[in-house]
């Protein structure tokens, strides 16, 4: 069954503040977006709107997980959680004082993924074998590649549909962001995700996304495939320095 995001002519800010102004996107079914856009122009925001983090003052956005079609603005994040749609967040947030194999754990928590737990974690240790070598280490004494794997084995484990991943490459060595990427295209494509990744690193980005989107002072400056971004003026400019 089809998996997607629709959100259309979305506002959302903090208090008195708006950051997005109108934005639109679509992501159809098993593919991976990228939002792309420098820090501040809202890329954060509009995952956390999807999460219900952030509170959209007006628009839409709807997913359909399983046949179902949910109306993302009605439901709490629990719910959302609870529906297929795990967030990566920017930073991982990992709990630092727990070991690697109970962070993973953390992660079944809802209903659907608990009885997957153990099918779950094999997956998650063949993905990043890393992680299995270092399940009782503590993850805050991890590298920041490591800790990254480990946030995005985290959210598989919740059994989504539908991944969002906020700055995987924030942090990293160069070396690490190309693994790490690569990492996000295996884990979509072994369990069927689709997949909405804000990232700021362009080039890595475009390796692994079927389209794209650059978002410019909370608004959608363009839009399209890979070849359509790399003809962009606006894309020369932000990030080629044309």
């Amino acid at each position: 069954m089809a998996t997607e995001i629709h959100i259309q002519n979305l506002h959302a800010g903090y208090g008195a503040v708006t950051v997005l102004n109108g934005v639109s996107i679509a992501v159809n079914d098993t593919e991976t977006v990228a939002l792309l856009g420098t820090n501040g122009n809202g890329k954060s925001t509009l995952m956390k709107s999807i999460m219900g983090l952030v509170r959209a003052t007006q628009g839409e956005i709807h997913a359909k997980i399983d046949g179902q079609h949910l109306n993302l603005r009605e439901m709490t994040t629990e719910q959302i959680v609870d529906a297929g749609i795990a967030l990566v967040p920017e930073g991982r947030h990992l709990f630092p004082k727990m070991t690697v194999a109970q962070n993973l754990r953390l992660g079944a928590f809802r209903p659907s993924a608990r009885s997957e737990l153990e099918t779950s974690l094999v997956q998650a240790y063949e993905v990043f074998p890393i992680l299995k070598e270092r399940s009782e280490q503590l993850a805050g004494s991890m590298s920041g590649g490591e800790q990254q794997m480990l946030a995005l084995a985290r959210a598989l484990m919740s059994r989504p549909k539908i991944l969002l991943i906020d700055e995987p490459s924030v942090g990293l060595a160069p070396i690490l962001v190309h693994r790490v990427i690569d990492q996000i295209k295996t884990l979509k494509e072994m369990a069927g995700l689709t997949v909405l990744m804000a990232e700021q690193n362009f080039t890595q980005a475009m390796r692994v996304a079927d389209r794209g989107y650059l978002i410019v002072h909370g608004e959608i400056a363009v839009q399209g495939t890979t070849s359509e971004l790399y003809g962009s003026d606006l894309v020369k400019k932000y990030y080629m320095g044309l």
